[in-house]
Protein backbone atom coordinates (compact mmCIF):
# COMPACT_ATOMS: atom_id res chain seq x y z
CA UNK A 1 0.00 0.00 0.00
CA UNK A 2 1.13 3.20 -0.97
CA UNK A 3 2.23 5.68 1.64
CA UNK A 4 -0.61 8.44 0.28
CA UNK A 5 -3.51 6.28 1.46
CA UNK A 6 -5.18 7.52 4.58
CA UNK A 7 -3.78 6.01 7.55
CA UNK A 8 -7.60 4.69 8.76
CA UNK A 9 -7.49 2.42 5.76
CA UNK A 10 -4.56 0.30 6.75
CA UNK A 11 -5.50 -2.75 7.97
CA UNK A 12 -8.91 -3.01 6.42
CA UNK A 13 -10.34 -5.82 6.06
CA UNK A 14 -12.22 -6.64 2.67
CA UNK A 15 -15.84 -6.44 3.85
CA UNK A 16 -15.12 -2.85 5.44
CA UNK A 17 -12.97 -1.34 2.43
CA UNK A 18 -16.21 -2.12 0.55
CA UNK A 19 -18.05 -0.65 2.95
CA UNK A 20 -15.64 2.49 3.48
CA UNK A 21 -15.86 2.74 -0.83
CA UNK A 22 -20.08 2.56 -0.92
CA UNK A 23 -20.03 5.58 1.55
CA UNK A 24 -17.48 7.47 0.18
CA UNK A 25 -19.91 7.94 -3.22
CA UNK A 26 -22.78 7.89 -0.97
CA UNK A 27 -21.00 11.12 0.94
CA UNK A 28 -19.57 12.37 -2.12
CA UNK A 29 -23.32 12.46 -3.84
CA UNK A 30 -24.59 13.92 -0.78
CA UNK A 31 -21.87 17.09 -0.93
CA UNK A 32 -22.61 17.45 -4.79
CA UNK A 33 -26.39 16.84 -5.30
CA UNK A 34 -28.36 17.40 -1.90
CA UNK A 35 -26.04 19.70 0.25
CA UNK A 36 -26.91 22.69 -2.98
CA UNK A 37 -30.61 21.72 -2.70
CA UNK A 38 -30.54 21.94 1.32
CA UNK A 39 -28.64 25.14 0.91
CA UNK A 40 -32.32 27.27 0.04
CA UNK A 41 -33.60 26.66 3.58
CA UNK A 42 -30.13 27.88 5.27
CA UNK A 43 -29.86 24.75 7.45
CA UNK A 44 -26.00 24.17 9.23
CA UNK A 45 -24.35 20.51 9.47
CA UNK A 46 -26.34 20.07 12.64
CA UNK A 47 -29.43 20.64 11.64
CA UNK A 48 -28.95 18.30 8.30
CA UNK A 49 -27.50 15.76 10.16
CA UNK A 50 -31.06 13.83 10.63
CA UNK A 51 -31.55 14.80 6.81
CA UNK A 52 -27.98 13.34 6.11
CA UNK A 53 -28.52 9.98 8.44
CA UNK A 54 -31.32 9.28 6.34
CA UNK A 55 -29.89 10.09 3.32
CA UNK A 56 -27.41 7.13 4.13
CA UNK A 57 -30.09 4.56 5.20
CA UNK A 58 -31.98 4.91 2.09
CA UNK A 59 -29.09 4.56 -0.15
CA UNK A 60 -28.10 1.41 1.62
CA UNK A 61 -31.47 0.20 1.50
CA UNK A 62 -31.46 0.60 -2.38
CA UNK A 63 -27.87 0.11 -3.48
CA UNK A 64 -25.95 -2.12 -0.85
CA UNK A 65 -26.24 -5.21 -2.64
CA UNK A 66 -25.59 -4.24 -6.02
CA UNK A 67 -22.47 -2.49 -4.85
CA UNK A 68 -20.96 -5.39 -2.78
CA UNK A 69 -21.95 -7.38 -6.68
CA UNK A 70 -20.80 -4.59 -8.45
CA UNK A 71 -16.87 -4.49 -6.88
CA UNK A 72 -16.63 -7.73 -6.01
CA UNK A 73 -13.70 -8.38 -8.45
CA UNK A 74 -11.97 -5.15 -7.99
CA UNK A 75 -8.25 -4.89 -6.71
CA UNK A 76 -8.26 -3.45 -3.36
CA UNK A 77 -6.08 -0.84 -4.63
CA UNK A 78 -8.94 0.21 -6.75
CA UNK A 79 -11.12 0.76 -4.10
CA UNK A 80 -8.62 2.66 -2.15
CA UNK A 81 -7.78 5.23 -5.20
CA UNK A 82 -11.32 6.01 -5.64
CA UNK A 83 -12.01 6.49 -1.82
CA UNK A 84 -9.28 9.01 -2.07
CA UNK A 85 -10.43 10.87 -5.31
CA UNK A 86 -13.78 11.06 -3.73
CA UNK A 87 -12.90 11.99 -0.42
CA UNK A 88 -10.56 14.75 -2.39
CA UNK A 89 -13.51 15.48 -4.35
CA UNK A 90 -15.80 16.13 -1.03
CA UNK A 91 -12.67 18.47 0.39
CA UNK A 92 -12.64 20.33 -2.97
CA UNK A 93 -16.58 20.87 -2.52
CA UNK A 94 -16.02 22.40 0.97
CA UNK A 95 -17.82 19.61 2.40
CA UNK A 96 -16.00 17.25 4.11
CA UNK A 97 -18.03 15.14 6.16
CA UNK A 98 -17.35 11.81 7.31
CA UNK A 99 -19.06 8.37 6.46
CA UNK A 100 -21.62 7.76 9.08
CA UNK A 101 -21.16 4.31 11.56
CA UNK A 102 -24.28 2.43 12.08
CA UNK A 103 -27.83 4.38 11.69
CA UNK A 104 -30.95 4.00 14.16
CA UNK A 105 -33.76 4.75 11.51
CA UNK A 106 -34.72 6.96 8.92
CA UNK A 107 -36.85 9.95 10.31
CA UNK A 108 -40.20 10.94 9.10
CA UNK A 109 -39.55 14.50 8.53
CA UNK A 110 -36.83 12.93 5.58
CA UNK A 111 -39.68 10.73 4.22
CA UNK A 112 -42.01 13.38 4.13
CA UNK A 113 -40.05 15.23 1.59
CA UNK A 114 -39.38 12.05 -0.32
CA UNK A 115 -43.04 11.52 -0.70
CA UNK A 116 -43.51 15.06 -2.08
CA UNK A 117 -40.47 14.69 -4.54
CA UNK A 118 -41.94 11.80 -5.78
CA UNK A 119 -45.60 11.90 -5.96
CA UNK A 120 -45.42 8.11 -4.00
CA UNK A 121 -45.44 6.98 -0.82
CA UNK A 122 -41.98 5.92 0.39
CA UNK A 123 -41.60 2.37 2.90
CA UNK A 124 -41.18 2.81 6.09
CA UNK A 125 -37.22 2.21 6.43
CA UNK A 126 -37.73 1.03 9.75
CA UNK A 127 -38.09 -2.31 8.87
CA UNK A 128 -35.74 -2.68 6.11
CA UNK A 129 -32.57 -4.49 6.52
CA UNK A 130 -29.60 -2.47 6.17
CA UNK A 131 -25.50 -3.14 5.99
CA UNK A 132 -25.49 -1.17 9.06
CA UNK A 133 -27.94 -3.75 10.58
CA UNK A 134 -25.34 -6.70 10.42
CA UNK A 135 -21.98 -5.74 10.09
Amino acid sequence: MSESKQPEMHGMSRAQLVCEHFDAYSDLFWAQHLVPRFGCYHLGPDAMRDYREAWHAHTEMRDWQWWQDHVKNWPDEKLHGEIAECRARINALGQSQPAYEQLDAARPTFRDILSQSSGQPVPDLTQTQTRSNHR
